[in-house]
């Protein structure tokens, strides 16, 4: 669990002729792992260092940085086990960005059905919702492992709108997934992972304080969380970064 941040980053704005500086939120008052932040936009940034508050007794924060041009955020679902009929496989979506409540895809199995057919369904009506698509939401499906997909800003965004301009950065597209079967005793199951895209930076953050990125900073920077655990644990870390 997380507190969905508004925006990606906001811009410092030194004294004319100076460089500029990034503030970004990486991931904020993380309540639980296993949690995978937004691509941030690095450009321009030549060091930073990731500054970690909270409470806990265990944490392990990896970063990760890509140069794509422009890398995509992703859940993995795998459906398993065997389909009745009637099983009711649904994936909700929750959004700061969709205008309405969370929204349920879901499919009622028929007889005969198997789990390559259940992914096949949700993946055509999660690309069929225009609310969904609105913020860039796309899935497809190998063999009853569907990959959703989704970029870190929303798509109507002019990217990199924030460079100079603190008022206007870019607006995070944060989203969360939740898989379930419904049914009378259902047969197939839904399990949900998070893929590790980008290549670590560095050894893996398991202390408060300040961590030196270092001064080759790539395009996008993600943090993830794997362990979290204590009484009323949480995290949040905060990168600074300047030219």
């Amino acid at each position: 669990m997380t507190i969905r941040p508004t925006n990606l980053y906001s811009i410092d704005s030194p004294a004319f002729g100076g460089p500029f500086g990034l503030n970004a939120t990486l991931f904020d008052n993380v309540l639980a792992a296993e949690f995978e932040g937004l691509w941030t936009p690095m450009f321009g940034i030549k060091q930073a260092s990731l500054e970690i508050a909270g409470k806990f007794d265990s944490l392990s924060c990896q970063l990760y940085g890509t140069n794509s041009k422009i890398p995509l955020n992703g859940y993995i679902i795998t459906a398993a086990g065997s389909p009745a009929a009637g099983d009711i496989p649904t994936i909700t979506f929750d959004s700061s960005n969709l205008s309405g409540d969370a929204i349920a895809i879901a499919y009622t199995a028929i007889s005969g059905d198997t789990v390559t057919t259940i992914a096949v369904a949700l993946v055509a009506l999660i690309n069929a919702d225009i609310p969904l698509a609105s913020i860039g939401v796309r899935a497809s499906n190998v063999a009853g492992v569907i990959t959703i997909s989704w970029p870190s800003n929303l798509p109507e965004s002019v990217f990199g709108v924030g460079a100079g301009n603190p008022a206007m950065p870019p607006e995070a597209n944060a989203i969360t997934l939740v898989p379930t079967v419904g049914g009378s005793g259902p047969g197939t199951t839904l399990a949900l992972t998070l893929p590790t895209t980008g290549v670590a930076l560095g050894s893996a953050i398991t202390a408060l304080g300040l961590a030196t990125i270092g001064t080759v900073i790539p395009r996008y920077i993600k943090a993830r969380v794997t362990t979290l655990t204590g009484t009323g644990a949480n995290v949040t870390g905060n990168l600074q970064g300047s030219a």
